[in-house]
């Protein structure tokens, strides 16, 4: 068994004996390299020392922080795939939300900025706006601001 191995290693070791002196070069290149390797090791080795404890608090936090990295992957995904067809996938919408909050938020006075809002009711719709008045109502009762901001 052992000599078909051998001579099935015969042309790797004739190649061997032709890329070894091509290798002197590089060798003769990398040793001072490792030589310098050696003390960074040896420098590096006390400081690696100290980082155990926070990689083991790292280790025990790592799990969360994979899954809370996938699920920004997928969000990120989802919002930057674009469908084929006509129509836009969510990223367009979300530039397009933002540039019209520019809108919604550009009401604002000393007490800082407040969001605007608009009614739109359709002829269905209206009958539920009796129910809808207790509950703003409500909303206006409500102690959001000190009564001398009122005055």
């Amino acid at each position: 068994r052992l000599r078909p191995a051998v001579i099935a290693l015969r042309p790797a070791l004739q190649d061997v004996r032709r890329v070894l002196p091509r290798l002197d070069p590089l060798l003769a290149e990398a040793t001072p390299a490792a030589k310098r390797i050696r003390g960074l090791t040896r420098e590096a080795i006390p400081v690696a020392k100290t980082l155990d404890p926070t990689l083991k608090d790292l280790g025990a936090v790592t799990p969360a922080l994979t899954d809370a990295f996938r699920v920004l992957t997928r969000v990120v995904n989802e919002l930057a795939h674009n469908p084929d067809g006509p129509e836009e996938g969510y990223l367009f919408w979300t530039t397009w939300f933002a540039h019209n909050a520019n809108n919604i938020l550009q009401v604002d006075d000393a007490q800082g900025v407040t969001w605007r809002g608009a009614l739109m009711l359709s002829c269905s719709s209206y009958g539920a706006l009796a129910q809808a008045a207790a509950l703003l109502a409500a909303a206006a009762a409500a102690p959001v601001c000190p009564e001398d901001a009122t005055k």
